[in-house]
């Protein structure tokens, strides 16, 4: 596997702390760590998008869905426009999780758009999936006049 590591000073290929734990969340979040890309500029923007969506991950489960979020919109904002197939599973999971923390918020609308749009990039996310059927079936309760 290819990575840009340039290792632990003085151990060249050899991964910092902070790297090691970026990739051990990332696996655990289902985010294949393949490094195939190819040009520095979405390089850079992948490794960006993978280190906010640790953060964010990390400030979510802290209790602050406020900040978890500004984490995985940085995530989203630098992986927009790349159009590289290994992106995809990397801004699923930042959307998904953009959802979890807007439904922690009460901001329900936003967390099923985030749901969805983490299923259009990874179909058989599962808890991208139970979240928007969960989310729906709610909406479909609330509505008055359904003949129920």
């Amino acid at each position: 596997m290819d990575t840009l590591d340039s290792g632990s000073p003085g151990q060249p290929g050899r991964k910092s702390g902070w790297e090691a734990t970026v990739d051990a969340t990332l696996r655990r979040l289902g985010v294949p760590l393949e490094a195939s890309v190819r040009d520095a500029d979405t390089a850079v923007a992948q490794g960006f998008a993978a280190a906010s969506v640790v953060l964010g991950h990390r400030v979510l489960e802290g209790g602050n869905p406020g900040q978890a979020i500004a984490a995985f919109d940085g995530a989203i904002l630098s992986l927009q426009g790349r159009r590289h197939v290994s992106l995809g599973p990397l801004l699923a999971v930042a959307h998904y999780l953009r959802g979890v923390a807007y439904e922690a918020k009460g901001l329900t609308a936003r967390a099923l758009d985030d749901y969805t749009m983490a299923l259009v990039l990874a179909p058989e996310h599962k808890g991208a999936l139970a979240a928007r059927d969960r989310l729906r079936r709610k909406q479909h309760e609330r509505r008055p006049g359904d003949g129920a």
